[in-house]
């Protein structure tokens, strides 16, 4: 199994950075949807609605993270 560190040194499985990532994802749709009633992306204000398929991004990406030791950012 792989195993990557967080910037703590915690180690971390893929599998846990995976599970985490979807939770965050669930999590921030469901905020979204309670405060404006629908999904959009936040740096460009592109939404759902628009026909265009939007997606919670990260800033950087799971793979950059795993490699740098930071993947509590993913």
């Amino acid at each position: 199994m792989n195993y990557y560190r967080t910037s703590s040194g915690e180690r971390v499985s893929k599998s846990e950075i995976d599970r985490r990532v979807r939770e965050a994802k669930k999590k921030k749709i469901a905020l979204m949807l309670e405060q404006y009633g629908y999904i959009f992306c936040e740096d460009c204000n592109v939404n759902a609605n628009s026909g265009v398929f939007v997606d919670c991004s990260h800033e950087v990406s799971v793979d950059e993270c795993q490699k740098t030791g930071q993947s509590e950012l993913a």
